[in-house]
């Protein structure tokens, strides 16, 4: 029974995918009743954020993913969507490729539209374990408004990222700078010091989390 209900279940789910791509196709639809392009994306990325929820449901949300970009492949936004809902999942190899993306092509040389693309870029680096990376992307942003109070948060992870790295030093360093911005985040900054000073293991912060 437990097994057919199992069946029952993974056959009602591949029917609602099948409809789904149906729809999106626009499969027997006169033009002048089909969906637009930003429609769809929208459903595809709505349903892509529904099932991220659940970890198991990763080649369902790649694949949502991936028809959003096609339909408009050189729409930012939704790499950017798609980064963050694949990164929350742990896909962090996907999310890299779509924040990378992001930041190569956002802003036409003019104002960004997605600034926090390189710092979920680097949480995902350092999901990744790679930690030059994150350290490269975490001091790109805080060069940019080293002294700003919102770059607390960024000094904070960079610091975090250089400790992780063995650059005790540069970590020390950067909660100094970072401290001296006024953010509210330079307690969290004096906590991780205490660490590095006392020789005690880091734990890297989730990635996306914040």
């Amino acid at each position: 029974m437990k097994r057919c209900g199992q069946f029952l279940l993974s056959n009602g789910f591949l029917f609602l995918m099948f409809s789904a791509i149906v729809l999106f196709s626009g499969i027997g639809l006169p033009d002048a009743h089909a969906a637009s392009n930003e429609q769809k994306i929208e459903t595809l990325l709505n349903h892509a954020e529904s099932y991220s929820k659940n970890k198991s449901n990763h080649s369902v949300v790649l694949k949502l993913c991936n028809e959003a970009i096609r339909l408009q492949p050189r729409e930012v936004g939704t790499y950017y969507r798609c980064g963050f809902i694949l990164g929350r999942m742990g896909d962090y190899v996907s999310a890299v490729k779509n924040f990378s993306y992001v930041i190569k092509n956002d802003g036409n040389g003019g104002r960004l539209k997605y600034p926090a693309a390189r710092k979920f870029r680097a949480d995902c680096f350092m999901g990744l374990g790679m930690l030059q990376n994150a350290i490269d992307d975490y001091s790109h942003i805080v060069k940019q408004n080293p002294k700003g109070d919102s770059t607390g948060k960024i000094w904070f992870y960079l610091a975090e990222a250089l400790a992780l790295a063995n650059r005790k030093d540069l970590a020390l360093n950067a909660i100094e700078q970072g401290c001296a911005t006024g953010s509210h985040w330079c307690e969290r900054m004096r906590f991780l010091q205490a660490k590095i000073l006392k020789g005690e293991q880091i734990v890297p912060h989730q990635p996306l989390s914040n």
